[in-house]
């Protein structure tokens, strides 16, 4: 094909008119030829360009928040997976609950009830703050 068209360049035929007498052959064939761009169709080809990659910008942004969106949710899974093995392999976990803190001052120790059940849930020994506590109490009652 390139070869054809160089051999035309040469000889310098631009029409079949040109071309010295021929035979025209059974044989039809599809081949590529040049087409030089006007500006306005460079300028048309500049914009469809320009809004292609604003389509594209556009898509990857949705493709990122979709592909974060699943990290997330697949990120979730994973720390429930996690919590749950955990629970099963030590056999208790640990749920928040609202716990009244109760000083036990013959004993010395600082106790947490929970609010609703009164059952027990820690012990630990009272801390020097919580002996100010008590001198405060003594104090107070004192002056009344």
């Amino acid at each position: 094909m390139q070869q054809n068209e160089k051999q035309f360049e040469v000889i310098g035929y631009q029409h079949i008119s040109e071309f010295p007498a021929t035979r025209k052959t059974q044989t039809q064939q599809t081949i590529g030829k040049k087409h030089f761009f006007a500006d306005h169709e460079k300028l048309d080809m500049a914009s469809e360009l320009s809004e292609l990659f604003l389509e594209a910008d556009k898509l990857e942004a949705e493709k990122k928040r979709i592909t974060d969106e699943f990290k997330e949710k697949i990120n979730s899974l994973e720390c429930k997976k996690s919590q749950i093995a955990k629970a099963y392999r030590t056999g208790f976990e640990v749920n928040d609950v609202l716990c009244d803190l109760y000083l036990d001052i013959d004993a010395q120790e600082r106790v947490w009830v929970e609010h609703e059940t009164l059952e027990v849930i820690r012990k630990e020994p009272m801390e020097v703050r919580d002996r100010q506590l008590k001198l405060e109490i003594v104090n107070k009652n004192e002056r009344r």
